[in-house]
C-alpha cells in the first residue's frame, strides 16, 4: 500500500459525568455538516461529550461504536457523511481488507478529526498513526534495533496551551488557555561513551558529543520560561547499565 498522509486535528477533550444518547435519528437539515462519531474500546462520560456537538448548530451526528463501526469505513460512507470524528481506543484494530477500504474512503476527501485516546487505537497498524498525525504506544517497541519504552502518562496536570498560529482557521479567534488533564510523554536518554542522545515520544531531539566531562553523571536542563512556569519533570524509573 502506498503511503498516505493526511493532516488532521488531534484534540484533548475534557468531559464531565452522565449518560446520553446520540442524535442518530435527527433529520439532516440542508447545509448542515453530517458527522459520524466513532467510539468504542474506551469508556467516556457521554452526556457532556455529545452536548459539545449539540451546541454546534450546523452539525448533525450519528454514533457508531467499534467493532460494528469497522463495517462503515468504506468509500460509500462519503455519500452519507462529511466528517468522521474518531473518539475510540480500538487498540486491536481492523482487518487488512477493512484497512484498505478505510484508506479508499479517505481518498474520497471525507474529513477526519482525531480526538484524545484514539491516539492509542489500531496499535499494530502504523498507517493509522500517519493518518491522524500521532501515536500513543501501548507496548514497548523496537526501532532501528533499539527497544523504546511504551508511552507514559500523568494524571491531574495543568497544561498551558499556546496558540502558535492565530491565523489558522482551526484556532482563529482563540487565545492561549490552560486545561486540566493528563499528559502523555516518554523520555529516553541514551549515553554511549561521550555521545548523548535524547528522545521525546520516540522523536530524536538531541544528538551531541560531550568531551568536557569524564565522570558518570547524567543531567538535564529544563527551560521553563514564564509561559511554562508550572512545568515539572517527574522521573518514574532510571536504569543504569555498566559500560
Amino acid at each position: 500500500m502506498k503511503r498516505v498522509t493526511w493532516c488532521t486535528l488531534v484534540l484533548a477533550v475534557i468531559v464531565g459525568a452522565g449518560q446520553f444518547d446520540s442524535a442518530a435519528g435527527e433529520s439532516i437539515a440542508e447545509g448542515k455538516i453530517r458527522v459520524l462519531l466513532v467510539t468504542g474500546g474506551h469508556a467516556f462520560e457521554r452526556k457532556p461529550f455529545f452536548s459539545m456537538f449539540d451546541a454546534i448548530p450546523d452539525v448533525v451526528y450519528t454514533e457508531a461504536a467499534f467493532p460494528a463501526a469497522a463495517e462503515l469505513l468504506r468509500p460509500e460512507l462519503a455519500r452519507e457523511y462529511d466528517v468522521i470524528v474518531f473518539y475510540d481506543m480500538w487498540a486491536q484494530g481492523i482487518a487488512p481488507k477493512k484497512r484498505e477500504s478505510f484508506v479508499e474512503l479517505l481518498r474520497s476527501g471525507i474529513g477526519v478529526v482525531a480526538l484524545h485516546h484514539t491516539l492509542a487505537a489500531h496499535e499494530n497498524w502504523p498507517e493509522y498513526a500517519k493518518i491522524i498525525g500521532g501515536k500513543y504506544h501501548l507496548n514497548n517497541r523496537v526501532v532501528n534495533g533499539e527497544t523504546i519504552a511504551k508511552s507514559g502518562f500523568q494524571h491531574h496536570q495543568d497544561i498551558q496551551v499556546r496558540i502558535a498560529n492565530r491565523d489558522h482557521p482551526i484556532v482563529r479567534g482563540l487565545d492561549d488557555f490552560e486545561i486540566h488533564d493528563e499528559t502523555w510523554n516518554t523520555l529516553v536518554i541514551r549515553a554511549v561513551e561521550n555521545r548523548h542522545i535524547i528522545f521525546l515520544n520516540g522523536k530524536k531531539l538531541v544528538d551531541v558529543r560531550d568531551d568536557t566531562s569524564r565522570h558518570g553523571r547524567i543531567g538535564f536542563q529544563v527551560h521553563a520560561g514564564d509561559q511554562f512556569a508550572k512545568m515539572r519533570v517527574l522521573v518514574k524509573e532510571v536504569t543504569l547499565r555498566p559500560l
